[in-house]
């Protein structure tokens, strides 16, 4: 048994440099004179522990609940003398209601640790995603973005929190882990996956909060790179020689569709023939496949219809236009967003070409219709297929406009076409 020594009035100065003064090895209790009951347990090894002693009504014996660590070092698991007697005030109002706060923390620790684990949950997440039934009234997701989230799970995730419970997670943890990470990157998006299982997990009462929420992820700066007429020239020269950069022309020509219609690679990658009308010149993507999950029409210039038609003819019978080169047999697939920034990056980085992404192409026809074609915002917008554009009524009023400015698209991304045409300075460009 812990020998008690006599009481003193507690200070976190003398917490932090009190030793055990036991000479046999026993744990210590130094009693606060000012709230009766608590006490700082130091054990041999250094380890000091708030304690209360109390009576539960009806018994004629004491016990002991333990409040916290004194640890200045551990952060938010800190709790240093004044946060200890408000902690005791609490469990002392909870004894004088009838309760037994260390029976009920008894009975908390036995629940929590038949509590499932952070992956055991994660994994029945993943297993609802496919059906919508991750959340309230929701959606299937799309399998790109199962296996994206999946990824960070599995690589990032599991690894560092997998083997908690659940419920034992709070914010620092998740603020911890997050800044741990490698990447901003890589923070944002395990912060993504670590929000959507901890919803998932309140909404199964299986969490009895969500500690996501409240912790901030890391911001990105806004890009603003523009390629300039020069990067432009020396990018499609290469494009036009691919052989040279030990790129397939496959490949090259959905970087060059990219450059000419301005649509997301992901979108361009998974093209599927039947998407294109060539009569009508229009390549119809469907809403499975854009961000927005918008059907988005998109109306081809000569150029990308010229592109499309030798991407057809070397893709064969694939119904994809760009299929995979590692498809086999009966598996038709199509090339994948990462292995075209893959491509992309082995090519940019050949010409010396530095400090940009397959997603700049966008940004830099947006720029060049306004401020050299002036072509409206809100048709560049309609043809990079935004959300929205002004707000709520013009959101609304998508819903009734079905017209989609297709021929203001059409003669946007016809003068586009021009443009490039001339400053990349060959024939059909």
């Amino acid at each position: 048994m812990p020998s008690p020594i006599r009481k003193s009035r507690l200070t976190d100065a003398f917490v932090k440099s009190t030793k055990c003064a036991a000479s046999d090895g026993q744990t210590v209790d130094y009693f606060d004179a000012i709230e009766g009951g608590l006490a700082i347990r130091v054990s041999p090894t250094g380890r000091k522990t708030w304690t209360l002693r109390f009576r539960p009504q009806g018994s004629k014996s004491q016990r002991r609940l333990t409040l916290g660590r004194f640890d200045p070092a551990s952060g938010p698991g800190h709790m240093g003398v004044h946060e200890a007697r408000l902690a005791a005030k609490a469990a002392k109002v909870s004894v004088g209601k009838g309760d037994d706060p260390a029976a009920a923390k008894a009975i908390a620790k036995r629940e929590l640790s038949e509590a499932p684990t952070l992956r055991e949950v994660g994994e029945a997440y993943f297993a609802k995603t496919t059906t919508g039934e991750h959340r309230l009234r929701g959606k299937p997701k799309r399998p790109r973005t199962i296996a994206d989230e999946r990824a960070y799970f599995d690589r990032l995730v599991a690894p560092a929190l997998g083997s908690r419970k659940i419920a034992a997670v709070g914010r620092h943890d998740i603020d911890t882990f997050l800044s741990d990470q490698s990447s901003r990157g890589a923070a944002r998006q395990c912060r993504v996956v670590l929000n959507a299982i901890f919803n998932f997990a309140v909404w199964k009462e299986l969490a009895p909060a969500n500690p996501v929420t409240f912790v901030a992820a890391p911001t990105f700066e806004a890009r603003e790179r523009i390629l300039t007429d020069g990067e432009l020239r020396i990018l499609w020269s290469a494009l036009e020689q691919p052989d040279g950069f030990k790129l397939s022309r496959a490949v090259a020509l959905a970087i060059e569709l990219a450059a000419v219609t301005g649509q997301r690679r992901g979108e361009v990658a998974g093209m599927r023939v039947a998407e294109i009308d060539v009569d009508a010149t229009i390549w119809t993507i469907p809403g499975s496949r854009t961000k927005n999950k918008r059907t988005h029409a998109v109306p081809l210039s000569p150029k990308a219809l010229a592109i499309i038609l030798e991407a057809k003819t070397l893709a064969g019978s694939s119904e994809y236009l760009f299929p995979s080169p590692r498809r086999a047999g009966d598996d038709d697939k199509p090339i994948t967003a990462g292995s075209l920034s893959h491509a992309w990056r082995r090519l940019c980085s050949a010409v010396d070409l530095n400090g940009i992404r397959p997603h700049d192409l966008r940004r830099t026809m947006a720029t060049r219709m306004t401020e050299r074609l002036g072509i409206p915002r809100f048709i560049v917008s309609r043809v990079l297929n935004h959300t929205s554009d002004s707000g709520g009524a013009a959101a609304v009023t998508a819903i009734y406009d079905r017209a989609e400015y297709s021929a203001e698209k059409r003669d946007a991304l016809e003068k586009w076409a021009g443009l490039l045409r001339s400053i990349v300075r060959i024939d059909g460009a």
